[in-house]
């Protein structure tokens, strides 16, 4: 391996996915790297969370591979693969009644199994994970009193308190107000520059174009685009990949795209 590979820790190869009968997406290559927060944007329906879901090794494959440190994933003991690759899927719910505490505890069981206990460095994560949440006050709240917001924050800190190298996070900003969408993404990305790979399934691009270092646009039955956000997220991608017109601009250096207004099919009239 070349000095230029030494970041590459997830790389997946010609990935393609059926479901039902139906091919959802094809011939699908992506390498993902330390220090790296990739984002995952595309249209409803055009298979983010199913490629998100393939490159931890939760959803089949029609064909293809993915390797995790260079190793394919299903020759990782379970534990190990757990304990290297946390996955935070989106929308989760929580029934029954637990604190925020167990449930962040609950991040460790990979290190430690179900029924052991917690060691000094389990703790140090979990203090961790609940610090860079800022959940400390709702630590010995039962998890069901929570907010949409508030238990979203509690799941992304168990997905933390994992401590894995890789997290891959499906639409982890979708319950939260501006501040605390602001708030996740900064831990993400802080995440990613302490040497984490980071990756995020987004539906907000102005945000996806903020934070992450590099796009992948899903759209068309496989990867559209896969860049800087300044060239995947470009005027012609977000029109191809959504069908829309988007506003460009700068601020504090960074470029932003804002979808402003539905494009007009090649059937429309122009009046």
């Amino acid at each position: 391996m070349t000095k230029a590979d030494d970041n590459v820790i997830v790389e997946a190869r010609n990935l393609a996915v059926t479901l039902g009968a139906k091919p959802f997406f094809r011939s699908v290559s992506l390498t993902l790297r330390r220090r790296e927060m990739v984002g995952i944007v595309g249209p409803n329906g055009s298979g983010k969370t199913t490629l998100v879901r393939a490159l931890a090794g939760l959803q089949p494959l029609a064909s293809g591979s993915v390797m995790l440190e260079g190793r394919s994933l299903d020759r990782w003991d379970r534990r190990a693969l757990a304990r290297n690759l946390a996955y935070h899927p989106q929308g989760q719910s929580i029934q029954w009644p637990v604190s925020v505490r167990r449930v962040v505890e609950l991040g460790r069981i990979p290190h430690i199994g179900a029924w052991h206990r917690l060691a000094p460095e389990d703790d140090k994560a979990i203090e961790d994970a609940v610090r860079r949440t800022r959940i400390g006050h709702l630590l010995e709240r039962d998890c069901t009193t929570l907010s949409g917001g508030e238990r979203a924050r509690a799941m992304l800190a168990r997905a933390l308190a994992v401590k894995a190298p890789v997290l891959m996070a499906d639409e982890p900003v979708a319950a939260l107000d501006p501040y605390h969408q602001i708030a996740t993404m900064q831990i993400l990305h802080q995440a990613a520059a302490r040497g984490d790979c980071i990756v995020v399934v987004l539906h907000d691009l102005p945000l996806a174009s903020r934070f992450c270092d590099r796009i992948v646009v899903v759209a068309e039955g496989g990867v559209l685009a896969d860049g800087p956000p300044d060239t995947a997220l470009s005027s012609d991608i977000v029109r191809r990949a959504y069908g829309v017109s988007a506003i460009e601009g700068r601020h504090e250096g960074r470029r932003y795209v804002l979808p402003w207004s539905i494009c007009p099919s090649d059937g429309d009239a122009d009046g």
